[in-house]
């Protein structure tokens, strides 16, 4: 699939848009600008926040030491409109060679039943902690029947983690 043409249909699809509530972002406390992780769902892992080399603002979410963690949050979304995610992420110590690095992912649902779509996700392009923070985006298309989407910010090795600026 050619890139150009997701990134054009994502802009006609802003541009056609005239409900003021569907371009605002669904995420709530996406900055973790509360000073917690109100909003968010800790599936696993030990996860906090922290005001130590925040991205911007006050705070970022930072998942510590103890093997794979997993932030999550439900938001509404409109069946066949396009939403672009932006997150940024960083590690603070090399993931093993093998690992999957930090990940952005999207499953969508149809009331409390996952609907059986491709997943969809991200993940950090650098494994190198010098790189400091990294951006993850991508675009969706939400299938007919769905009408939540959980978005999952997601590390599978041990070792200190944090996003910031989710929107």
């Amino acid at each position: 699939s050619d890139a150009l043409h997701d990134a054009a249909r994502t802009q006609l699809a802003l541009l056609g848009n005239k409900l003021p509530n569907r371009l605002g972002n669904q995420l709530v406390n996406g900055n973790f600008e509360s000073g917690d992780l109100e909003g968010w769902t800790v599936e696993n892992g030990q996860q906090g926040v922290t005001r130590d080399q925040v991205r911007s603002g006050s705070f970022a979410a930072v998942s510590k030491l103890g093997g794979p963690a997993t932030l999550s949050q439900e938001i509404p979304v409109i069946p066949f409109e396009r939403y672009r995610l932006t997150a940024w992420g960083r590690s603070k110590n090399p993931p093993p060679e093998t690992s999957v690095p930090m990940e952005v992912a999207v499953e969508f649902f149809d009331g409390k039943k996952k609907i059986d779509a491709p997943s969809t996700r991200c993940m950090l392009r650098t494994l190198d902690p010098a790189d400091g923070w990294a951006r993850l985006r991508l675009t969706v298309s939400v299938p007919a029947r769905a009408d939540s989407a959980v978005i999952s910010l997601r590390r599978s090795f041990n070792g200190v983690t944090m996003w910031d600026d989710v929107v």
